[in-house]
């Protein structure tokens, strides 16, 4: 008999628990905390996945993650090329390279720095010291390139163009003026989609750091700076 009052008793009281408003707000919680958490793993496998069996892929996986850790950062105030949401990416261009030129374009900037943190690589020394410009070894630029044709020319001595986008590559953008070349803007791959278009990762445009789709067609070059690693 006691025994039988027991069993009733529990059963009556997991009942009443799963009935308490704390514990339904407990498993809303649970249930959304595991819903986001999903939501945020997706694109991270389906990058994975899209690397499949392609040359550096955990180098280009782990670059691609560093830069997507910096979307949506923005310029503080808009225009300014500067701001410390985005001050990891510009701060010290102009002393590193013993310039004159106040708070300049940061997209080339961007896409050094995101190769060095994907690599894990030590930072530049951003202070206007001797040497100039100093290296890090072990990063495919050797310096921190911080202009559109700066990378071009590395890609041209390192004969490391793309005949097309891939996940994780270099892209820039820039028009012909007369017989000039002029190396307008760069970003990286972040995907490449069915059809006429891929998805970019990069800074300084619409003074943030953001993901668009982008024709095909539309760059200069696309290039892999992982060829000398």
């Amino acid at each position: 008999m006691a025994c039988c009052l027991a069993v009733a008793l529990s059963r009556r009281w997991s009942l009443a628990r799963s009935r308490m408003p704390w514990r339904r707000v407990t498993q809303f919680r649970n249930r959304r905390f595991q819903s986001r958490s999903q939501s945020r793993s997706r694109p991270l496998f389906a990058l994975w996945n899209s690397l499949a069996g392609s040359e550096r892929a955990p180098e280009r996986y782990s670059v691609l993650c560093s830069a997507l850790a910096d979307l949506g950062a923005k310029e503080e105030p808009a225009g300014s090329n500067s701001g410390p949401e985005i001050d990891h990416l510009t701060r010290g261009i102009a002393d590193y390279w013993w310039s004159d030129q106040i708070r300049p374009d940061w997209c080339a900037a961007a896409v050094s720095q995101w190769i060095r943190r994907g690599l894990g690589l030590p930072d530049w020394n951003r202070k206007r010291e001797k040497p100039f410009a100093p290296s890090i070894p072990g990063h495919p630029f050797g310096r921190w390139l911080v202009g559109c044709k700066q990378i071009y020319d590395w890609a041209a001595e390192n004969d490391a163009f793309l005949s097309g986008p891939e996940p994780g590559a270099i892209w820039i953008i820039g028009y012909k003026q007369g017989d000039r070349q002029i190396y307008q803007h760069t970003g990286m791959v972040r995907s490449v989609e069915d059809g006429a278009t891929f998805t970019t990762i990069e800074g300084n445009w619409a003074q943030k750091v953001t993901s668009r789709p982008m024709e095909k067609t539309a760059p200069i070059c696309f290039i892999a700076w992982w060829a000398v690693l």
